[in-house]
């Protein structure tokens, strides 16, 4: 059976390794990265679907992720790879994070590695090295949104994963129709978190909120652009607002 690493293609440069980390990134304050992960996750999805409204594949499932990914780059961060060492954990680019071991019975989560510039460490066939990271590690590695977009994500894949080798289908991950399907699925599941997070956030960062409370998906309405500008600085009010009152 080939070696195939179901990947989740997230930006987690300036986020994971340089400013969040584990830390809550539930303020106020957070809530303009919160919407570009958003709009970022939104777009990768739809690279997918776009596949997939076409019914028309690349060749092989490498080929469609790396075309992905261009494209990813090419719109969100265009100058990311102009040079060597401007992997993601220098917070200049885009790349694997996570992603699910589907060629293993167990459908467990693993993590990409990069070296100390950031770029992903390869094996000597040019495969991604990973290694095993549970919910709980993950979780303490990255702050509370985050995780849980993550987790939704591949949750979804792990679950497709223990489909496939209960019904001894495992090669369906080699087909880019399929994988292609199912990254439109994840991709939503992780969405649907990232809106619930930022709606109820605003909300608490005094966003007045919308005539509707979801979109027709069924996820949670978030604010404009324009809205979360205004928003983010609100912590600061609120904060002013509570001593006062305690006077």
């Amino acid at each position: 059976m080939k070696r195939t690493l179901l990947a989740c293609l997230l930006l987690f440069g300036v986020l994971i390794n340089a400013a969040f980390g584990a830390e809550s990134c539930n303020e106020c304050k957070d809530l303009p990265f919160l919407y570009k992960e958003l709009l970022e996750q939104e777009y990768l999805r739809d690279q997918f679907d776009s596949y997939v409204k076409q019914s028309y594949y690349p060749p092989t499932v490498k080929q469609m992720y790396t075309s992905v990914e261009k494209r990813f780059k090419g719109t969100f961060y265009p100058t990311a790879n102009a040079t060597p060492g401007s992997g993601s954990a220098a917070g200049k680019g885009a790349g694997a994070a996570y992603g699910t071991r589907t060629w293993l019975k167990s459908c467990d989560l693993a993590e990409f590695l990069k070296d100390e510039n950031g770029d992903p460490l390869l094996d000597k066939d040019g495969n991604p090295v990973v290694k095993p990271i549970t919910p709980q590690q993950l979780r303490a590695k990255e702050c509370r949104a985050i995780a849980d977009h993550v987790l939704r994500h591949e949750g979804h894949h792990q679950q497709t994963c223990r489909e496939t080798q209960r019904g001894g289908t495992t090669d369906e991950w080699e087909e880019p129709e399929f994988v292609a399907k199912d990254e439109v699925q994840a991709y939503q599941e992780g969405i649907a978190a990232l809106r619930e997070t930022i709606a109820r956030l605003a909300g608490e960062c005094q966003w007045e909120g919308s005539t509707r409370k979801t979109k027709p998906d069924g996820t949670s309405v978030v604010p404009t652009k324009e809205q979360i500008a205004d928003l983010k600085n609100n912590s600061r009010k609120i904060a002013k607002s509570l001593r006062k009152a305690k006077r």
